[in-house]
């Protein structure tokens, strides 16, 4: 019994997708998010409004069968392939084995997302709480509201300095190094910089790598002795009045101005007591280019300047400004991965943005094929503590071990069985936790609990359910729980039929019932539930209740609360043309099952007594243990409850029998005979129905608004003949 209904349904996927039998979502709750997988989409999650976005950190953007969530580990799975992510974590996919360092810090420059596998330029870092190194996976998170804008950027440090140091200026002239050139840079003030490393001048950072850099102890002398001045690149050895506190390769200034450090650069070649060697460069503000360092008026001094030893590893030539700053930092060169989430190349990542390591994970990409266990994977579901990969040959268990890159120890729990379909399957809930598993086998329907051991279930009714259907579309059935009910329902794909059958399991009884759907709906296409406010329609009320003037919530005229009801989704069903809809058009709708008797919108404004839904109980064929010998009947007798209500209107229970010679010939039914069930009481009845045939099976059904009836029992009269 259904009623059609209309809902305002809102999209939250921005890209289409392919529908059809095998391409069908996978949705599971992530903490405060929802994670989607379907065939020919990439996942996506859903934040809980607004539009979903792609999940970020995959590789690419293909699409994945499913998802699901097993251990705090989300995984995705396609073909024999699994895809499984950090623990907790939806953004991390990227299998980290081993952390060689775990450092954050916000970026000071902004920059320009490059192309996929393109790398950006030095990118200067605010103190770091560990040291990035080269090789390391590293993300930025752009927490951003908007839908359209992603939000995890992830690369690879692909050069970085670990330096920090006093901020200095550049001595008062210019200097540049062309690629692979060597010198000093002279600077104001004694600094700590690292011994390797890059600098950045004015606040960018360069290719000038650190080879040395100056102590900073100070140190000043006069000359005891006149020396000849050499030209650039050649020596002289100049004695001092003082022991010198210098090293070979310290850069001093010699002038007759007794502290200047600037004026004319030599280079400290070799030290031999209070005598040094020393080495002209072509630096200085003062180049005495000609004569002697004297030792009597003017006295020549010899003062040691701060320096730093660079080499340029880049490919331009580095130019470093007269008084330029100078500073020690952090800095690094990242490449980007392209993974999805990822923004585009060319947007602007802005300054402040945090640079993350990847810490060592538990994610992982399996491929799961070897013995007994070859072929795409149907399904991961979670039951219990352990996940379980459900293939058409094999069910395999996953346990939780959290090995950096191995998450999972998979062990083989049933070979060779498992689901006939990708979706001949669902789970069994018993207060909102999953129990157990119910699946179409290849020959039996079978209910699974984990372990090793499956149990087949409804086998009285699983020979004609293998009979009818149609396994060349074995995708196209649906399984689904309706835990209140007690029930599973299996929508299945018949051969030579024009009805949709829905296969009723009933988990609490172990019984099957077939409930049949006209054609015209177009095929069922989900299957859910709803807590359903119960109310009548205005029709339904009397012309006191109409004209009340008591002040009354809706659903106080007649019954009262909520019910869970079972929505069914249909392709197409009939317009209805008293609301308007095209008349030659078929109307996709979702059907509300168990509230009235009809199906068909062209049925929703007959009068009473039209169009009412035929609800149908029929067995399976019996052969009475006889199977090659004819049965000729005589009758039926029926214990029948109609429920202990009069509804006041005709109402009829029909029985007909129906038999076959051989299992693959059509049935033979007699004429229906009518069983009244007006009065309200229990009755025991016999009806005359002959049939002869070596299967023999009972049908019961009516087709009248109000007809209660159940059937406690029911005998079939009939006697044995030949095998003829």
């Amino acid at each position: 019994m259904s009623q059609h209904f209309k809902a305002h349904l809102s999209n939250i996927m921005p890209v289409a997708a392919t529908a059809g039998p095998v391409n069908r979502w996978s949705f599971v709750d992530f903490f405060d998010k929802v994670l989607i997988a379907q065939a020919t989409v990439a996942p996506h999650f859903w934040p809980g409004a607004g539009m979903a976005r792609p999940i970020p950190g995959l590789p690419d953007d293909s699409a994945w069968d499913g998802v699901e969530v097993i251990g705090g580990h989300p995984v995705l799975w396609r073909g024999n392939e699994l895809l499984v992510g950090a623990t907790n974590d939806y953004t991390t996919w990227i299998p980290v084995g081993t952390t060689a360092s775990t450092a954050r810090a916000p970026i000071l420059d902004a920059f320009v997302q490059p192309d996929v596998g393109s790398t950006t330029d030095w990118i200067r870092l605010d103190d770091p709480d560990d040291t990035f190194v080269v090789g390391q996976f590293a993300r930025i998170d752009l927490d951003s509201a908007d839908p359209e804008i992603a939000t995890f950027n992830f690369y690879t440090v692909e050069a970085a300095t670990d330096q920090q140091g006093s901020e200095t200026s550049h001595a008062d002239w210019s200097v540049s190094y062309s690629p692979g050139e060597t010198g000093y840079l002279v600077t104001e003030l004694f600094s700590e910089f690292a011994s390797e490393g890059f600098l950045a001048i004015d606040g960018r950072v360069t290719e000038l790598n650190i080879l040395g850099r100056s102590s900073g102890v100070s140190f000043a002398s006069a000359i005891m002795a006149d020396a000849p001045v050499p030209t650039v690149g050649q020596t002289t050895s100049i004695v001092l009045e003082d022991i010198p506190t210098l090293e070979v390769g310290d850069v001093v200034s010699i002038s007759t101005v007794s502290g200047a450090m600037y004026r004319d650069m030599y280079e400290v070649t070799a030290i031999t007591g209070v005598q040094i060697l020393v080495k002209r460069l072509a630096l200085g503000t003062d180049q005495k280019t000609s004569g002697v360092f004297t030792a009597a008026s003017p006295v020549t001094y010899v003062v040691k300047a701060p320096w730093i030893k660079v080499e340029n590893l880049g490919e331009t030539t580095v130019i470093v400004p007269a008084g330029a700053s100078i500073g020690g930092t952090f800095a690094v060169k990242l490449k980007n991965l392209g993974y999805t989430g990822s923004v585009p190349p060319g947007t602007m990542i802005p300054s402040g943005s945090i640079l993350d390591s990847v810490v060592a994970n538990s994610a992982a990409y399996l491929v799961n094929a070897g013995s007994e266990i070859n072929g795409d994977i149907y399904a991961v579901t979670a039951l219990g503590e352990y996940g379980y990969i459900l293939k058409e040959r094999s069910i395999q268990s996953l346990q939780v071990i959290d090995a950096p890159g191995v998450p999972f120890a998979i062990r083989l729990e049933v070979p060779g069985l498992g689901p006939i379909a990708k979706n001949a399957w669902c789970p069994l809930y018993v207060e909102q936790t999953v129990q157990g598993l119910f699946f179409v086998g290849k020959d039996d329907l079978f209910m699974y609990a984990g372990g090793q051991v499956v149990q087949p279930v409804g086998r009285v009714h699983s020979q004609q359910f293998f009979q009818e259907l149609d396994r060349a579309r074995a995708d196209e059935i649906v399984c689904r729980q309706f835990p209140n009910l007690r029930q599973v329902w299996v929508v299945y794909p018949q051969l030579k039929s024009v009805t949709k059958r829905v296969l009723i399991y009933n988990t609490e009884d172990n019984s099957i019932v077939l409930d049949d759907y006209s054609e015209m709906l177009g095929g069922l296409s989900g299957l859910g539930q709803v807590d359903w406010e119960i109310a009548p329609t205005w029709n339904d009320l009397t012309s006191s209740q109409i004209w009340s003037t008591e002040t009354l919530r809706w659903f106080e005229y007649s019954e009262e609360g909520e019910q869970q009801r079972t929505l069914v989704g249909v392709k197409g069903d009939l317009p209805n043309i008293e609301l308007g809809e095209d008349p030659t058009a078929r109307i996709p709708r979702i059907l509300l099952h168990g509230r009235v008797y009809y199906r068909l919108s062209a049925a929703d404004c007959l009068p009473p007594g039209q169009g009412g839904y035929r609800c149908i109980a029929e067995t399976h064929d019996y052969d009475f243990g006889a199977e090659a010998n004819f049965k000729y009947t005589d009758g039926v007798e029926l214990a029948i409850d109609t429920g202990g209500v009069d509804p006041g209107v005709p109402s009829r229970l029909w029985a007909q029998l129906g038999g076959r010679s051989n299992l693959d010939d059509e049935l033979r039914w007699t004429d229906a005979v009518p069983i009244s069930t007006r009065g309200g009481r229990n009755l025991v009845t016999k009806v005359a129905l002959r049939m002869s045939g070596r299967y023999i099976r009972l049908r019961l059904y009516s087709d009248d608004p109000g007809a209660k009836w159940r059937v406690s029992r029911w005998t079939i009269l009939a006697r044995l003949g030949g095998t003829y």
